[in-house]
């Protein structure tokens, strides 16, 4: 299915942790059945958002979309509250916890306006371009360490 739009194959898959096995160890029985070998170079399988210690789920009608949330925080709040946690762990989402984010971005903004006060605001929002070269140049090892390979 997925070879139709990505080819035989390619380096990143992810989902959920709940889908490890059997869904994600079935793909790769039938990808090595049909191509001989298996059409994914890593995996990443992240933690669950939840709310009172139990998943955020449609079915369980206990769940938020993003614009929901932006409604009410801002949307820098809602990303740092979410790199809150390592993308593996779960993470609790409250009112209390956005909140906390929310104070700590206003802080920012307010550190950013002292540090660089002829600045206009919209350059504060966007804070500052992060520098992404240390990233580049260790990219291979944190995959390395970090990803589930399979295989």
């Amino acid at each position: 299915m997925s070879a139709a739009y990505l080819g035989s194959s390619f380096d990143i898959h992810g989902g959920g942790m709940d889908l490890v096995f059997p869904h994600h160890e079935n793909e790769i029985a039938q990808s090595c059945a049909a191509c001989r070998d298996s059409h994914v170079s890593y995996w990443l399988h992240n933690g669950f958002v939840t709310v009172d210690s139990e998943k955020m789920s449609k079915s369980l009608g206990n769940f938020f979309t993003i614009r929901q949330v932006i409604d009410l925080y801002h949307p820098l709040a809602l990303r740092l509250f979410l790199l809150g946690a390592h993308y593996r762990s779960p993470i609790n989402y409250s009112d209390v916890q956005l909140e906390s984010a929310s104070e700590r971005i206003f802080y920012i903004f307010q550190v950013l306006q002292v540090a660089f006060p002829s600045s206009s605001w919209p350059s504060l929002v966007c804070i500052l371009p992060f520098d992404n070269s240390f990233v580049l140049r260790n990219i291979k090892i944190i995959l390395l360490f970090d990803f589930t390979k399979f295989n």
